[in-house]
């Protein structure tokens, strides 16, 4: 009867001493934890401020700090997947990829969730205004009345001899 008893106490023992080791490696793991940074999106985000847009079909492209998995990045915009190519090294993840012709003279929030390799997740995402139709091909982003009136002129002079 004793040796059952010790049986069961050393059974009892080694299951709390999992949980315990299993406890302190997940709480290390969130600490080693850090979200990859988004970084260089091309296109200009839409503010109250700065009323800019771009493009119907424009081409977009940001990149992602090194840690990311490449199999696990994904592109929204308005709840429906984007189609990405994605190009992953060791220090940066660039990421490629084009506004769909649907989303023509709609405000488009771009959503980018992340997932780097050791399980951390990240979501971040822009807000666009897409055109409602195609801009002049040397012109600017459309920039507001208001906006153009605030800024001030600059003129740059030839330097003198």
């Amino acid at each position: 009867m004793k040796f059952t008893k010790k049986i069961a106490l050393a059974f009892v023992t080694v299951v709390f001493c999992n949980n315990v080791v299993a406890y302190s490696t997940e709480e290390e793991r969130k600490k080693e934890c850090k979200p990859p940074k988004m970084l260089e999106f091309t296109l200009p985000e839409y503010s109250q401020a700065a009323k800019v847009e771009v493009n119907p079909e424009s081409e977009f492209s940001f990149k992602l700090s090194g840690g990311t998995d490449p199999e696990k990045i994904q592109v929204f915009a308005k709840d429906k997947a984007l189609p990405v190519d994605i190009k992953s090294n060791t220090s940066f993840t660039s990421i490629k990829g084009k506004l769909p012709a649907a989303f023509t003279g709609q405000f488009v929030r771009l959503n980018v969730i992340v997932k780097t390799e050791l399980g951390c997740m990240s979501r971040d995402g822009w807000l666009i205004k897409i055109a409602n139709q195609p801009l002049a091909a040397t012109a600017q982003p459309v920039v507001s009345e208001a906006q153009t009136a605030a800024q001030p002129s600059v003129v740059m002079e030839a330097p003198k001899e």
